[in-house]
């Protein structure tokens, strides 16, 4: 029950200007941390989805004795041995880090994550540590919050997205699976139709050529990240903002 504060050698800010950090729900541990840091002393603006929540140190050791060196191995075990927790003293264990901004969540997070495991340690806390923060960001936060609500509302590869969730939640919550070959037939049609039709609003935006059919997809097509595009719209928000600041 031993709690170890450290301590940052060098204090020197060696950069000033505005900062966002983007994390998924595959955001974990060393990422975590520093997205939790960040936040915490409201030095950034966190953009996504929470994160995995993994706030534990693990070891491995031998099952073997040290000097059991003719005996074969037995493998290793691993075990927890220590534990983080942020300058609040919450940790981020199961919990994770909430973003300031939430997008769209591509990733179930039922399904993934150290909150999924049945034998997952339990999110606890210790007393916060001395700190001193940046000013608030909470009217900056707010703000650009609001532009990137109305913007996804509008994109076109949000609501697809939004659509096709919508969808995989459908199908993930069915208590069974047709065995009937032509609905299965139709049930494929369907999705492969929906995918074209996205596919081809994407290219006719980009000024591509549309395609015929859904196997006509290059092998190597690697769709665009709009979660980085919408991203670097936000950044671009904030520092327009930086510059003119709106009232509140």
């Amino acid at each position: 029950n031993r709690i170890r504060i450290h301590q940052d050698p060098d204090s020197t800010q060696v950069y000033q200007g505005p900062l966002l950090v983007m994390i998924n729900r595959y955001s974990a541990s060393a990422s975590e941390i520093f997205a939790a840091a960040m936040q915490d002393y409201q030095r950034a603006i966190i953009l996504g989805q929470q994160t995995f929540g993994k706030g534990t140190v693990q070891q491995s050791r031998p099952l073997n004795f040290v000097y059991d060196m003719d005996q074969s191995p037995l493998g290793f075990i691993q075990y927890t041995i220590q534990k983080f927790y942020r300058i609040n003293g919450g940790s981020t264990q199961i919990k994770g880090v909430d973003p300031d901004i939430t997008f769209p969540a591509i990733i179930d997070a039922e399904k993934s994550g150290e909150s999924s495991e049945d034998n997952a340690l339990p999110w606890d806390k210790v007393p916060a540590a001395s700190y001193s923060v940046m000013p608030s960001k909470k009217f900056e936060i707010d703000y650009l919050a609001g532009l990137h609500q109305e913007r996804i509302a509008k994109e076109r590869e949000f609501i697809a997205l939004e659509r096709n969730l919508l969808i995989q939640k459908e199908w993930s919550n069915r208590k069974f699976l047709s065995l009937n070959l032509k609905q299965r037939q139709q049930e494929n049609s369907e999705d492969e139709a929906r995918r074209l039709k996205d596919l081809n609003e994407r290219f006719k935006a980009e000024g591509k050529k549309p395609l015929k059919d859904i196997d006509d997809l290059p092998k190597d097509y690697e769709a665009p990240d709009f979660y980085i595009r919408e991203a670097e719209k936000i950044a671009a928000d904030y520092v327009k903002y930086l510059a003119e600041p709106v009232k509140s």
